[in-house]
């Protein structure tokens, strides 16, 4: 730790600092430290899943259109847009994976 003048930093992360002012040091104190009280700044997931479910249903189902049921449940556009396409995903992934094993070749293939 160096000293210059009035004050002396000491370290802040790797960097070794020294000021001389009193602004400076409040500046680096304020802003050079770990965060201490994290406060959450969306509400992603205040929506409940049941309400979501019967949201994407609406639009998959009924054939409503994403913005007016983000409306009508309270819901953010690009959220329920999110959830839309996942079930679309995990639909199409369900009905292209077979149910049973069917054996329709027996033995070693002619080339």
């Amino acid at each position: 730790m160096g000293k210059v003048g009035h004050f002396s930093m000491g370290q802040v992360g790797q960097h070794e600092f020294v000021c001389q002012s009193e602004p400076i040091q409040i500046f680096f104190l304020y802003f050079c430290r770990k965060m201490r009280n994290y406060v959450r700044k969306t509400d992603r997931v205040k929506v409940p899943s049941d309400v979501i479910d019967r949201a994407v249903a609406k639009v998959l189902d009924e054939g409503k259109s994403v913005y007016s049921v983000a409306i009508l449940f309270n819901i953010p556009r690009r959220s329920l847009t999110r959830y839309v396409e996942n079930k679309k995903k995990s639909g199409l992934e369900e009905q292209n994976r077979p149910n049973s094993v069917s054996l329709t070749h027996h033995g070693y293939s002619s080339a």
